[in-house]
C-alpha cells in the first residue's frame, strides 16, 4: 500500500512525540503519516538519546500543539508552522501533553468534534487516530486538498487492514482492489465545515466559537428551566386567607 502512493508537499512541519510502547506498537499510524509526508519528525521519548528536548520542540517558530485543552472551543491559531502532536493512547497522549508541553503555553489547534473515523484497528468509531487527527488539522489549517488526499489513502489503507485482518494475504493486497477506492467520512465534514470559502481558515474560525456560544446558551436555558421547574414543585403552597367572619358584628 505505501508503495502505491508518493510523497506529498506539506506546508507545515510536524513533530510527533510518542513513549517507548506506542513506538513498538503495531497498529501505530504516525509511522504511516511520516511515509507520506517527508516533513514529519518521529520523536521517541524515553529511547536512547532522549532525541530534542521538549523545549527545543517548543521554540521553533510558528509552533502549536494538537491536542484538546480544557474549558470552550477557541479559535484557530493562525501562522502555525510546527505542529507538535502527542501521540499514543489517550493515556499516554495526555501525559506527554501534561508533562512537557503544557508548560510552555503553545497555542492549541483543537478538533471539536465529533469526527468520524475508519480506524478500527485499536479506537472505536468516536476517536480519531494520530493519522487522521494530523490531517484534518492541516486541512483547517492550512491545505484542504492535502487533507482530503491523506484521508483518503488512509481510508483505503484501513480498508486493506482490515481485510489483512480477516485473513487476506500480503501479496493480494500489494496491488490495487479492483472496487472503488475508499472514501473517509470525514473529507464531508471538513467541506461543510470550511464551507468551500477561499479561505478556509476564517470559516472555521468564526464557525467554532459560534458553535460554542450556541451550546452554552442552550445549555443555560435547560438549567434555567429545571431551576425553574424545582422551585415551582418544591415551593409551599400560599396560606388560605383570615376567617374574620367570628370578629364582625352582624
Amino acid at each position: 500500500m505505501c508503495g502505491l502512493h508518493g510523497p506529498l508537499d506539506c506546508p507545515v512541519s510536524i513533530s510527533v512525540v510518542m513513549s517507548r510502547p506506542e513506538a513498538r506498537s503495531a497498529s501505530n499510524s504516525a509511522r504511516l503519516l511520516a511515509l507520506w509526508l517527508p516533513g514529519v519528525e518521529l520523536h521517541v521519548r524515553g529511547a536512547d538519546g532522549e532525541g530534542p528536548e521538549p523545549q527545543a520542540l517548543a521554540a521553533r517558530a510558528g509552533s502549536a500543539l494538537l491536542f484538546p485543552g480544557a474549558g470552550r472551543p477557541e479559535p484557530l491559531p493562525a501562522g502555525v508552522r510546527h505542529l507538535i502532536v502527542p501521540d499514543g493512547t489517550w493515556a499516554q497522549a495526555r501525559r506527554i501533553e501534561r508533562r512537557w508541553f503544557a508548560p510552555q503555553g503553545l497555542p492549541r489547534v483543537a478538533l471539536w468534534g465529533p469526527w468520524p473515523s475508519v480506524y478500527g484497528l485499536r479506537r472505536g468509531p468516536d476517536g480519531l487516530c494520530t493519522f487522521e487527527a494530523v490531517a484534518i488539522a492541516l486541512g483547517l489549517l492550512h491545505d484542504r486538498a492535502l487533507a482530503e488526499v491523506l484521508l483518503e489513502r488512509f481510508a483505503e489503507w484501513a480498508r486493506r487492514a482490515q481485510r489483512l485482518k480477516a485473513g487476506g494475504t500480503p501479496t493480494h493486497l500489494a496491488q490495487p482492489l479492483a472496487m472503488p477506492a475508499a472514501t473517509h467520512p470525514a473529507i464531508d465534514r471538513l467541506r461543510t465545515l470550511l464551507n468551500g470559502t477561499p479561505d478556509g481558515r476564517q470559516a472555521a474560525h468564526a464557525q467554532v466559537p459560534e458553535t460554542a456560544r450556541a451550546t452554552e446558551a442552550a445549555q443555560a436555558t435547560e438549567a434555567a428551566d429545571a431551576i425553574a421547574a424545582t422551585e415551582a414543585a418544591t415551593a409551599s403552597p400560599p396560606p388560605p386567607p383570615a376567617d374574620d367572619s367570628r370578629s364582625k358584628r352582624p
